[in-house]
């Protein structure tokens, strides 16, 4: 995964870009939009990723805090994921 995390963000984007589409139907947005939306929330999630998660996680060797910070890092990219898209309605 951390190899080809390009590759698959490449992939997912317009697959998650097609979910919120389907779940937010009735906003009168069309895909493009969804797709340039998930575009800068996916770059913006990955600049918080390697300026603040990767240092802690090449810092610690503890397989606990790895899971914690990257439980941690899932939590922040939903709550950014949903205040965004609550702005973004």
């Amino acid at each position: 995964m951390a190899k080809h995390s390009n590759t698959i963000n490449f992939i997912l984007t317009p697959i998650v870009a097609l979910f919120f589409f389907a779940f937010y139907y009735r906003a009168h947005l069309n895909y493009t939009e969804h797709v340039v939306t998930n575009l800068y929330m996916s770059g913006f999630t990955a600049l918080v990723f390697v300026v603040f998660i990767a240092p802690f996680l090449l810092l610690t060797n503890s397989t606990s805090m790895y899971y914690a910070e990257v439980t941690a890092f899932l939590l922040f990219q939903v709550f950014y994921r949903t205040v965004t898209y609550y702005g973004l309605m």
